[in-house]
């Protein structure tokens, strides 16, 4: 397939959908060695994703949370310095397994260690989001078959609002405290807070996260020039470097941001966020 082509792209994302209702009754959910979950749908997604994308011979690799931990040294090197697909089959495995609609798919697109490109879809309420170009693009209504109708995309943005919900990763709500009236929701995924943000559903959304978490998220913040900070205040850019993620092998933290994020409409909001942070 052509890298990055809007019709491909959907059709790979209704695939995977396709696959995730077919498990959804009955997920047969696991524990992984790091004790999060995994079902049989997300490993049979990311291995259609394998068979779709990965292409080491081409200089195309593929980033998934299922398969990253059997990847080489030298084939995880190479990713990050050509071009690599980042993927998570299933975001919000906990609330899929359980059978609850708060999960997604993920998927990013990197060029020399840079996001350039994402996209979401959230087959429950058929909400699909991807960037192309310069350009986003959005639809309310895409099923797990048949021809998209996707229109460009304005986000939505909204001025500070105490009454506003907060999205809390599941680290910040189980360790974090966040000194803010506004309510807040931590949701066992990170695609359904990004692209909320984004639909103007959330003021803000935060927390740490793995790459695959945001791979399809982030390149549609930074299109829509939202704002990424990490806790000290510094802005989280497209580019996948050791300053930001924890990349060296063996680190029990390894592809994960180095500090909680804050993802807001403006730099406003982010910063409502950071200085209520209590670290």
């Amino acid at each position: 397939m052509d890298l990055w082509n809007r019709r491909e792209i959907i059709g790979l994302m209704q695939a995977a959908g396709r696959i995730a209702f077919k498990h959804y009754e009955a997920p047969h959910a696991s524990l992984k060695g790091d004790e999060s979950i995994v079902t049989l749908a997300d490993r049979e997604i990311e291995a259609y994703f394998t068979e779709r994308l990965d292409r080491p011979e081409a200089g195309q690799y593929l980033l998934g949370e299922e398969t990253i931990e059997g990847k080489s040294e030298a084939y995880l090197e190479a990713a990050l310095k050509h071009t690599a697909w980042v993927v998570d089959p299933i975001d919000g495995t906990a609330p899929y397994s359980n059978h609850i609609p708060i999960w997604g798919i993920s998927l990013g697109l990197m060029r020399g260690g840079r996001f350039v490109e994402g996209a979401i879809y959230l087959p429950v309420t058929r909400e699909f989001l991807m960037s192309e170009g310069e350009r986003i693009y959005y639809s309310s209504d895409l099923g797990l078959t048949g021809e998209a109708v996707l229109a460009p995309f304005v986000p939505v943005r909204h001025p500070w609002c105490d009454s506003r919900l907060l999205a809390l990763t599941q680290g910040v709500a189980k360790r974090g405290s966040v000194d803010l009236k506004n309510p807040v929701m931590a949701n066992c995924c990170a695609v359904m807070p990004l692209a909320y943000l984004l639909l103007g559903r959330y003021q803000a959304y935060l927390g740490s996260l793995k790459l695959w978490d945001f791979g399809g998220g982030l390149p549609l913040l930074l299109k829509a020039g939202f704002t990424v900070k990490r806790l000290d205040g510094v802005s989280l850019g497209a580019e996948v470097s050791p300053r930001d993620y924890h990349l060296e092998a063996g680190h029990p933290r390894r592809w994960r941001t180095k500090t909680d994020l804050v993802f807001a409409a403006d730099d406003e909001s982010a910063a409502k966020v950071l200085g209520a942070v209590k670290r």
